[in-house]
């Protein structure tokens, strides 16, 4: 009984503080000033946790729910909605996810690799990535299988020791009509670095300009084959493959133009074993020297 009395003596009182708190907090957005008070009315009236994208990769690939984002299937579709410059890098992709950028940029500054897939699928379309870098694939590195589809898309101004914009290890590349510009490897594939013997670099109308390396300014594909379509590789440089080096790799490029590439083997193009089939294509010089290379050495 006593404890009854206490509480219906402090019921007015609490009931005083409540009606005088969602006074201010009236006033307060009456007015346009943040509100100050904590407690109760923060939980109420503050917003839930932001879903980042590095939470929502690792959403998909642990298929729970994670801080602000939803639980993930595993086969998943993230849509930006704002461009970001990243502080680290972002969490290894191990599931099936589709990022549909909007025409939003995500930024390496620089420092930083965009993303790592490694056995998983990544489809990427309207999406602008810059400043990437990293040992192998400046913006994006493939392994264990992992499949990339870009679309729409532009890479640039990413560098590596190779690969400047993707580097990828037996895994499946497939571009189109995507753009990359300006990104740069010490070693081998300006742009793309491919090794496998199992799957088909596919380019589809895109391009490739300002790219450069040793050996292969636009690409490096070591091994399997490569199918070039609709597309133009123009003012990429290398030491060997100023447009590309296929290395004991197949190579069907159509309806395609190599233009002024310099190297000092190979302006467009450097040939190591493979065949090359060139049909209704254009290769324009600018280097000294043949501008297709073809070495039948051994290794």
């Amino acid at each position: 009984m006593t404890q009854m009395k206490e509480l219906r003596k402090r019921s007015p009182r609490r009931m005083k503080h409540i009606y005088v708190a969602l006074l201010l907090v009236f006033l307060a957005l009456l007015s346009g000033m943040a509100i100050p008070f904590s407690g109760v009315l923060d939980l109420v009236l503050s917003p839930r946790p932001t879903c980042t994208l590095a939470d929502q990769i690792i959403a998909s690939n642990m298929r729970k729910a994670v801080r602000g984002c939803p639980a993930g299937t595993g086969n998943d579709v993230i849509t930006l909605h704002d461009s970001l410059t990243l502080n680290r890098s972002l969490p290894r992709i191990t599931s099936t996810i589709t990022i549909e950028g909007k025409g939003h940029t995500i930024d390496g500054d620089g420092k930083y690799q965009i993303f790592d897939v490694m056995g998983g699928v990544l489809h990427i379309s309207d999406l602008i990535m810059t400043r990437g870098k990293a040992y192998e694939g400046g913006a994006i590195e493939l392994g264990d299988g992992a499949e990339l589809v870009l679309m729409r898309s532009t890479i640039r101004d990413s560098s590596a020791t190779n690969g400047g914009a993707i580097h990828s290890d037996e895994s499946w590349i497939k571009v189109v009509e995507s753009s990359f510009i300006n990104n740069s490897a010490v070693e081998e594939g300006g742009a793309i670095f491919d090794k496998g013997d199992l799957h088909t670099l596919e380019i589809k109308d895109s391009t490739f300009i300002g790219n450069s390396s040793a050996n292969g300014g636009g690409f490096y594909k070591l091994w399997s084959s490569v199918r070039i379509e609709n597309s133009t590789f123009k003012d990429n440089t290398a030491d060997k493959g100023g447009g590309f080096y296929a290395d004991y790799a197949d190579v069907s490029v159509n309806n395609t133009r190599l233009d002024n590439n310099t190297a000092r083997e190979g302006n467009a193009v450097y040939r190591l074993g493979g065949t090359m089939e060139l049909h209704n294509s254009i290769i324009v010089g600018k280097g000294s020297g043949p501008h297709v290379y073809r070495s039948d050495g051994k290794r």
